[in-house]
């Protein structure tokens, strides 16, 4: 571990989180919010590619890009990087008895791969099929707030018309800019056929995650921990039952504030919202769906049926298999 889990409370010893854990063994996982090529251990990835440091444990977005430019992107340039990191993070959701994934996946990597993103999801399928037999798996096309819609327009076509790709999700710096501009390459994608998800609600305000839904027509959120602080869009979001995918580790690295968003995560469920818990990037944040839920039932932020039913609302939220 890195340093990013909380240390259990006063009461919460060794034992007690060994049989909380073997309580919520018995429950399906599913990981609804994660990222490939950035799912695998640390420790799995440095038995194949030795010399990538871990992440730091508290830091800033800005930071933790400068950690993934100096010491990961090197290796994501080359195929056979690219492709050990992918086998990682399918390796580790196989070790965490992940039953399925929704993993959003950067067109950009299209560009190992003769440029289609056909091509692309078919060999990080194969991937998983070779490392992670009998995993679900399903790919969302990741589309960068912080390089405008104009980059993807050509990617996308491809991405509704070849295949491969069971949705969109738009991703980076929320504050980056306004959800609008997307909404054009939205619409094409939600008329192919494809789900639609936004990372939105992490940093920015409560009323951001709202207008992102609306405007994008979104299936789930991806984060929207942030919607907490306006119970009119607590409200919104229970009656429209929109999913929000949250990442307590995630938060925990990037906002800090661990407290107050077990608290919003508290409003949310009293709420009525839908809520599954994702590793977001497990490489980066260290603990996955069923080792998050562990430390919510021992900080006190849910009770043990609680995090039982957590874990349930991922399964349903997964569903049947697409037609």
């Amino acid at each position: 571990m890195n340093g990013v889990r909380l240390a259990p409370g006063p009461t919460a010893t060794a034992t007690t989180r060994e049989a909380v854990a073997a309580r919520l063994a018995g429950e399906p996982a599913y990981d609804l919010h994660t990222h490939i090529p950035l799912a695998g251990r640390q420790a799995t990835l440095a038995a194949v590619i030795p010399g990538v440091p871990p992440a730091p444990a508290r830091t800033t977005w800005g930071e933790l890009e400068a950690h993934i430019t100096t010491h990961l992107t090197p290796h994501l340039r080359t195929v056979a990087g690219f492709e050990a990191f992918v086998a990682a993070g399918f390796a580790a959701a196989a070790d965490d008895g992940v039953s399925g994934v929704e993993a959003t996946l950067s067109l950009a990597h299209a560009r190992k791969y003769g440029d289609d993103p056909t091509a692309l999801a078919h060999r990080v399928r194969a991937l998983a099929t070779e490392t992670a037999p009998g995993l679900g798996v399903r790919l969302f096309a990741g589309l960068r707030r912080e390089y405008g819609p104009k980059r993807f327009a050509r990617p996308l076509a491809g991405v509704a018309a070849g295949g491969g790709f069971d949705g969109v999700d738009l991703t980076g710096d929320e504050l980056a800019g306004p959800v609008e501009d997307f909404a054009g390459l939205f619409a094409t994608a939600r008329a192919a056929g494809l789900h639609t998800r936004a990372h939105v609600g992490e940093h920015g305000p409560a009323a951001s995650v709202r207008r992102a839904v609306e405007v994008l027509d979104l299936d789930a959120v991806q984060h929207g921990i942030t919607a907490a602080g306006d119970p009119e869009t607590v409200r919104w979001l229970a009656r429209r039952g929109t999913v929000l995918h949250v990442a307590p580790a995630s938060n925990a690295v990037l906002r800090g504030d661990v407290a107050a968003d077990r608290r919003r995560l508290r409003r949310l469920l009293d709420g009525g919202v839908v809520v599954t818990v994702g590793s977001d990037d497990l490489l980066l944040f260290d603990a996955s769906v069923r080792e998050q839920v562990v430390d919510l039932v021992l900080d006190g932020t849910l009770a043990l049926d609680e995090g039982v039913a957590l874990l349930r609302a991922g399964a349903r939220a997964w569903g049947p298999p697409p037609p």
